[in-house]
């Protein structure tokens, strides 16, 4: 039987909560072939895209992120001892030995499906799907010329390599990442990149996987935000023009449900 602690590395999401997918919605394409908010265009003053945390809904996403990063949390202070080990035996780790033995989790080798401090083989592994997730997303938000240098940076094979060597620098991705994302997000959200690179180079130095995990939460926080604002922009862009296109958008709407064979008499008898 899996110990309950351990649980969630069987129960959680295997993606992140936030991907290239959850947020295509807020991509041009959908903004302006939604019917929906194209006729609440013509009502609403200000329409601003937002994080949805109201509800159920809001309550159920929330419950599974927080499943998500304390799997997360799990598997990353696995990789920290990988790369504990590998500061016992070469001087070229990027980590201090630990001050302290006492992991956020307790010692992964408690759990008799954690002998010696191994990760499960039978459980699945977030850590690849994150950084896909993240390198995918990055690459929505900036110039495409900038797209070679993200995949070399973000090599999912070589960092899985490093990590299981524990020779990966997370801190230097991190950091990369950061003044990356500063290039392009609005100058409101360079405050949120800097505090959360602080945040993954302080829990580099403490060895302390559940701070990570906590960083990692920040990124995709900050992706999201930024990805929020670039829809929000377009949707300021472009309004004068949506609600111009209001009358021709909604009768070709009408026609096109109407051949893809919409009963209007019957709807509205």
């Amino acid at each position: 039987m899996t110990s309950s602690r351990f649980a969630c590395l069987y129960d959680a999401a295997i993606s992140p909560p936030i991907t290239k997918e959850t947020l295509s919605e807020l991509d041009l394409n959908r903004i302006v072939n939604d019917p929906r908010l194209r006729h609440d265009l013509n009502f609403e003053q200000e329409i601003l895209f937002r994080p949805n945390t109201y509800g159920t809904r809001g309550e159920q996403k929330k419950r599974s992120e927080n499943l998500y990063f304390d799997a997360l949390a799990l598997e990353l202070d696995f990789y920290i001892r990988q790369q504990q080990r590998s500061y016992s035996t070469s001087s070229t780790s990027y980590l201090p030995p630990r001050e302290s033995t006492t992991a956020p989790y307790g010692d992964i080798s408690e759990s008799q499906h954690h002998h010696h401090g191994l990760y499960p083989t039978e459980a699945p592994r977030r850590i690849p799907t994150m950084l896909i997730s993240i390198r995918e997303i990055v690459k929505s938000l900036v110039p495409t010329e900038k797209h070679p240098a993200i995949d070399a940076q973000f090599d999912i094979e070589l960092k899985m390599q490093e990590l299981a060597h524990g020779v990966c620098d997370i801190a230097a991705l991190i950091e990369w990442l950061g003044k990356l994302l500063q290039q392009s997000c609005s100058p409101m959200r360079d405050p949120t990149v800097v505090a959360m690179v602080q945040r993954t180079q302080q829990a580099i130095r403490e060895q302390d996987a559940r701070e990570l995990m906590q960083a990692m939460k920040d990124l995709f926080g900050v992706l999201e935000c930024m990805k929020l604002d670039v829809a929000n922009h377009q949707i300021r862009y472009l309004r004068l023009y949506l609600l111009e296109e209001t009358t021709v958008y909604e009768q070709w709407k009408i026609r096109e449900r109407i051949a893809g064979g919409w009963d209007v008499e019957e709807e509205h008898t």
